[in-house]
């Protein structure tokens, strides 16, 4: 938990890096809606239990979303001279022939997943990666990195809802509160003019 705040910190540097090396413009409005976008995923992220201090760990997770926004923002350059579904199906193919290689590793537990498990997979393939990848490359090139990334952050408060709407589980405080600062984020955002 201790990592959260910094691994979902990644809308923040996609916007630092926009700015820096493609001079997009950063206004206050906008800022302040990817902050509270930030303040909202730490919350619903942000486990109750306390971890111990781990220095590599804090290394990877500083790693994490800095990889994160220069992939990112490199996407943004891209798409200006590579079609948006051709983008997403490149960033995809690489992504798959990446972790192909750990997937050896994993042969006994794939060769046991049952037809259910094979279709829930297939199924969430369809909409986080190919339905999910083709708007988020889409979304990049029509308003920009700096714009759509801390909108589209917004997932572990989707995925924290869903899980109450459709697994049943209890809702918290945290979830609301995180979700009233998503929304509030999202329309500073997205009422820029």
């Amino acid at each position: 938990s201790r990592t959260v705040p910094i691994t979902s910190s990644y809308p923040l540097w996609t916007m630092l890096w926009a700015w820096m090396f493609f001079g997009k413009k950063i206004i206050t409005q906008t800022l302040l809606g990817a902050l509270f976008i930030f303040l909202a995923i730490v919350i619903v992220r942000k486990g109750g239990l306390e971890e111990r201090l781990n220095p590599k760990g804090f290394i990877y997770a500083i790693l994490a979303p800095i990889s994160w926004s220069i992939a990112i923002v490199l996407l943004d350059f891209l798409s200006l001279y590579i079609d948006p579904f051709a983008l997403a199906g490149l960033r995809m193919t690489s992504a798959a022939i990446g972790i192909s290689v750990f997937l050896p590793k994993y042969s006994k537990e794939l060769k046991g997943l049952t037809k259910s498990e094979i279709g829930i997979l297939s199924g969430a393939a369809l909409l986080g990666l190919i339905i999910g990848q083709y708007a988020f490359v889409k979304s990049v090139s029509l308003v920009g990195s700096h714009i759509s990334t801390p909108i589209s952050a917004i997932n572990p408060i989707v995925s924290s809802l869903l899980a109450v709407a459709l697994l049943k589980e209890p809702p918290n405080s945290k979830i609301f509160v995180g979700l009233i600062l998503a929304v509030v984020g999202v329309v500073l955002i997205s009422t820029v003019h």
